[in-house]
């Protein structure tokens, strides 16, 4: 990823029109999403810890049970421009071992051109760069489109199967 001071920042969702996607919870122990979510971003995105960050953390224990709500930031980085930029919303409630939980990620793959110097904010240098962009980089962009595109939906596939086996156990 660069680190410019000015850059062309070019933003794409993964799963357009859809800018969020959801899933719904209710059954046995729904504050067990927490350690398998933290779980499941280091496995299936395969990032350091550094990578993740844990945005917003609000746990409060009530008579019954606990209500929740965490805010994760993930940054998987494919190359020295493009990387996956993905947030993970958790919120609900247990009581008694019963309750429910929302979760919603908002996946998109960034890629940023720098523009520090003058002369890469020339026309000349958006030119070749436009160029280069649509010839050679274009398809490496696809390539990683699709494959945030795959980790999104084993993410989703694994959350989907873990709420299952929690309503069996």
């Amino acid at each position: 990823m660069v680190w410019a001071r000015t850059r062309l920042t070019i933003w794409e969702d993964l799963f357009p029109p859809v800018k969020k996607i959801y899933f719904r919870f209710e059954g046995k122990y729904p504050e067990k999403f927490y350690a398998k979510i933290n779980e499941l971003l280091k496995k299936i995105f395969a990032v350091p810890d550094a990578y993740i960050q844990e945005k917003e953390y609000n746990w409060k224990k009530t008579e019954n049970g606990h209500k929740f709500k965490i805010v994760w930031s993930l940054m998987k980085p494919f190359d020295r421009w493009s990387y996956l930029n993905m947030e993970i919303d958790l919120k609900g409630y247990s009581e008694n071992g019963y309750g429910k939980a929302s979760i919603e990620f908002e996946p998109r793959v960034v890629t940023e051109f720098p523009q520090d110097y003058a002369w890469q904010q020339t026309v000349f240098y958006e030119v070749c760069r436009k160029l280069w962009d649509s010839i050679f980089y274009k398809r490496k962009r696809e390539k990683i489109y699709d494959e945030s595109k795959e980790l999104c939906m084993r993410f989703q596939a694994e959350l989907k199967h873990f709420g299952v086996l929690l309503n069996e156990s």
